[in-house]
């Protein structure tokens, strides 16, 4: 099953501001030709066409019936903090990805969350792995026959034929010119 991106938002939105009367005439092209396409969003437009008929009647209906100051007031202040003041870039490219989610995302929620649960999973095996090869590398140590080579190759102890003191005069006797060279 594929999604195909469907950008039905922001036309409904377009819809909305057509029917107002705000939407400029020469921007409607590219609305009309997704209504052709998308019944969604034609059977959207018939129903608030229809709800916007009843509110333009209405005025007609209930002339006598006036709002209060305070109820004017009211609204003028909930349409003043609606209209959004200029955005700066990255918050509209964060709105962007915001609408990118609702439209790809939350359809096929259920797919995203199994996809999610997968990652924790095989994340979580990782980490576990992880831990157990620094576990065995941390308790292994060389046998002591071999540190005590070690040791004696570093000249740190005497070696096979060679005393304590040898090793410490070997150490503390200055190199002579050829070696230094």
């Amino acid at each position: 099953m594929t999604r195909d991106y469907k950008p039905c938002r922001k036309y409904r939105e377009e819809l909305c501001a057509v029917l107002s009367g705000e939407f400029p005439a020469e921007d409607r092209a590219g609305l009309e030709n997704h209504l052709e396409a998308c019944a969604d969003c034609q059977r959207y437009r018939d129903e608030i066409g229809s709800v916007a008929a009843v509110l333009a009647a209405g005025g007609e209906l209930f002339r006598e019936v006036q709002p209060g100051e305070t109820t004017q007031a009211r609204w003028a202040k909930e349409f003043g903090a609606a209209v959004e003041p200029a955005q700066s870039m990255a918050t509209k490219v964060f709105r962007g990805i915001l609408d990118w989610s609702r439209d790809m995302v939350w359809p096929g929620r259920r797919i995203w969350a199994g996809m999610a649960a997968i990652w924790i999973v095989i994340l979580g095996l990782n980490a576990s792995q992880r831990t157990k090869g620094e576990t065995q590398a941390s308790s292994h140590q060389p046998p002591p026959k071999m540190m005590r080579a070690l040791l004696a190759r570093e000249g740190f102890l005497p070696g096979p034929g060679r005393t304590v003191g040898e090793s410490e005069a070997e150490s503390s006797r200055p190199l002579s010119n050829a070696a230094q060279k």
